[in-house]
């Protein structure tokens, strides 16, 4: 038999789709119960949101315009909207019909996906920092220590719209 080949095998790395973000879900509910809009803005830090697909770049936009009072409206969006992906989608998404009873309960638990995704990596980090730390080590145990109980009780109080 030949031998094989020496280049490695690559495997697609899974991509999960954009319809299961937070991010896709926070949209389709602002488009679609615009009252929530301006509570999730003053709500979500908007650096958590991931932008790296257009639900993201999306909500990060519309949330800053309801914050502000600017939003237009849902049927005023076009020159909010920029490329073609972003029509498609804000098209697809309003021409769905919301299956939700309570936007409020659908917002809150996007919040507290969005705060677990953005908090948990960095109390990994700490917690391995903290495991690999010597007596003769320049890392600040204490400060260490303190911000992980600071993130560990954020998670524990996980974001929530303010009761209407």
């Amino acid at each position: 038999p030949a031998p094989l080949p020496e280049e490695p095998i690559s495997v697609p790395t899974p991509k999960i789709a954009t319809k299961d973000t937070p991010e896709h879900h926070l949209l389709f509910t602002i488009l679609h119960f615009e009252q929530v809009g301006k509570p999730i803005d003053h709500t979500l830090p908007h650096e958590w949101i991931e932008r790296s697909h257009p639900a993201g770049v999306l909500l990060d936009r519309f949330l800053g315009l309801m914050g502000q009072d600017d939003w237009p409206g849902r049927d005023h969006l076009d020159n909010l909207l920029e490329t073609e992906e972003e029509r498609t989608l804000v098209a697809s998404l309003l021409f769905e019909s919301p299956q939700i009873d309570d936007p409020v309960k659908v917002a809150n638990e996007a919040l507290r996906l969005i705060q677990s995704r953005s908090l948990e990596p960095r109390v990994r980090q700490i917690e391995l920092a903290l495991a690999n730390t010597s007596t003769d080590s320049n890392v600040d145990a204490n400060s260490l220590f303190k911000e992980l109980l600071d993130i560990k009780r954020q998670l524990r109080a996980p974001l929530r719209l303010p009761a209407a």
